[in-house]
């Protein structure tokens, strides 16, 4: 595209075929914005150029006017920047389906959505357990001792999440900014302490190898609850 920007910096004149050619392109609505301002300049300056007059000697020749024919070969090879994906195309498709084109199904979408939540935890539980085998291998634990765990950590943690949620709108209610954000810090820490404790005294590892684990494998489970997350939106989308 560089190259036949640079071709028609100067003003040219279009021939009528190739004048026909660009304004084809031109009702492309991928069409970069840098190619689209040559392609209209270049035509612009043909509509300026004035014909002929006559003048006292009707059989005088006018004097030069033309100029260098517009390469427009290379239009054929402009990347078109904006061209979205199959995938993309899909996926704007279905939420216009699901959404409304002024968002007047958003809310059912968005109901439907959370309803689909709780089963993509569920999935997620035998996940957990398989990140447990994998950072305790060596420890040769059958893996469903490691399903029991997780089916009891996550118990834990849906219940702790449900009362945090409860506690941090009623202590903005009843108390100030920076005070209710120290308490609900401090009870998010008391929280994580208690699942560091929980897999200390289960696995029974040092502090260090805990501490480890309890960072690898949440930063590890995070990533699988982000994948369960878009796949729902998608499964979502598709239903």
């Amino acid at each position: 595209m560089n190259h036949w920007a640079r071709s028609i910096r100067q003003p040219t004149i279009v021939s009528s075929r190739d004048r026909a050619e660009l304004e084809a392109v031109l009702k492309n609505e991928d069409l970069p914005p840098v190619a689209r301002a040559k392609i209209e300049e270049a035509l612009k300056f043909e509509n300026a150029i004035p014909g002929p007059t006559a003048g006292p000697n009707e059989n005088a020749s006018p004097g030069p006017t033309t100029a260098p024919q517009v390469d427009v070969a290379p239009l054929r090879q402009i990347p078109l920047e904006n061209r979205s994906s199959p995938s993309e195309d899909w996926i704007e498709k279905r939420v216009k389906e699901k959404v409304g084109e002024h968002g007047t199904h958003a809310q059912l979408f968005m109901t439907t959505l959370f309803n689909n939540l709780p089963y993509m935890m569920f999935a997620c539980i035998p996940l957990f357990a398989l990140v447990l085998k994998l950072l305790y291998l060596r420890r040769r634990i059958l893996y469903l001792d490691h399903l029991t765990y997780a089916l009891h950590i996550h118990t834990f943690a849906y219940v702790g999440v449900t009362l945090l949620v409860f506690a941090t709108s009623g202590l903005n209610r009843i108390a100030s900014g920076p005070l209710a954000g120290s308490v609900v810090a401090l009870l998010w820490i008391l929280f994580s302490l208690q699942i560091l404790l929980s897999i200390r005294n289960v696995y029974r590892q040092s502090w260090v190898l805990s501490l480890c684990k309890f960072l690898l494998g949440g930063f590890i489970y995070l990533m699988v609850v982000s994948a369960a997350l878009a796949a729902t939106f998608l499964v979502t989308l598709a239903s």
